[in-house]
């Protein structure tokens, strides 16, 4: 091959270049949003997930730790969450409890075995507050007070309201009836036509919030380790805590630490 001839097919490849450049460059162009939106939305969804313990502020409400649950009578969330909070709170006091049963519902298959919170007396800084807002069939009020199904939330709110400090009903309002939070396209409120079961962790350093129950301890797995609550009562009282509720009272007991 000649000199010239070289240097022409060289000239021709070169050409090609600036186009393979410009088509590098608009696929990075297009693919770099899509990316960033990919990793966000996997940020938000992993910081709002159900059943975590989310900071939803860095100011706190009180000057020593205080931990909040709102409940209603017969909420398989809230028979679910009862043990490892009891736990929990059993390092900063003594807790009168009595066993229970939760309502049957149709995804669950069977009544969950909880604890209803009687008394608190404080042994440290740490306080608890407990609240139930609904009665054990989610139609009246704990006084029985019937409750139309389409004023559930409304009347929810107003025992929350009556009963506990204003920032409260304002967090539950905003996280959980006018917002869309916890990974659902709907507030979680309107979507179960009521107030869920709430933990709030306040102190400090900050304030924390979960709906549901623990995400490493739902209610079906606490049907297969023990579906009778005194059984499982005293199976705790012993001193055999099953390793998933010790879990998630490890994981109450961590933020009420971070709190602090």
């Amino acid at each position: 091959m000649t000199a010239k001839k070289r240097k022409e097919k060289k000239e021709s490849k070169l050409i090609y270049v600036p186009f393979v450049l410009l088509a590098v460059f608009i696929a990075l162009f297009f693919s770099l949003p899509y990316l960033h939106q990919s990793s966000s939305s996997s940020t938000v969804t992993q910081a709002d997930s159900f059943g975590t313990l989310i900071k939803v502020s860095n100011k706190g409400y009180s000057n020593s730790t205080h931990v909040y649950f709102i409940s209603w009578y017969g909420c398989p969330f809230g028979a679910t969450l009862s043990w490892p909070l009891y736990l929990a709170l059993s390092h900063y006091g003594y807790l009168n409890v009595s066993t229970h049963y939760s309502i049957i519902e149709s995804d669950i298959g069977a009544p969950v075995p909880g604890l209803i919170f009687n008394g608190f007396v404080p042994n440290s800084t740490v306080q608890f507050t407990y609240l139930y807002i609904y009665n054990q069939y989610l139609n009246a009020t704990p006084s029985g007070q019937p409750i139309p199904e389409s004023q559930l939330i409304q009347v929810g709110l107003q025992e929350i309201n009556s009963s506990l400090p204003s920032w409260i009903g304002a967090l539950i309002y905003q996280w959980e009836v006018e917002n869309p939070n916890f990974g659902f396209p709907q507030p979680i409120a309107l979507l179960d036509n009521h107030i869920p079961s709430t933990l709030i962790i306040t102190g400090p350093n900050g304030t924390w919030l979960m709906v549901g129950y623990p995400y490493m301890l739902t209610p079906q797995e606490l049907l297969q380790i023990n579906p009778s609550p005194t059984s499982l009562y005293q199976q705790i009282k012993s001193g055999n805590v099953p390793p998933q509720i010790a879990q998630a009272e490890n994981y109450i007991l961590q933020v009420i630490s971070e709190a602090q």
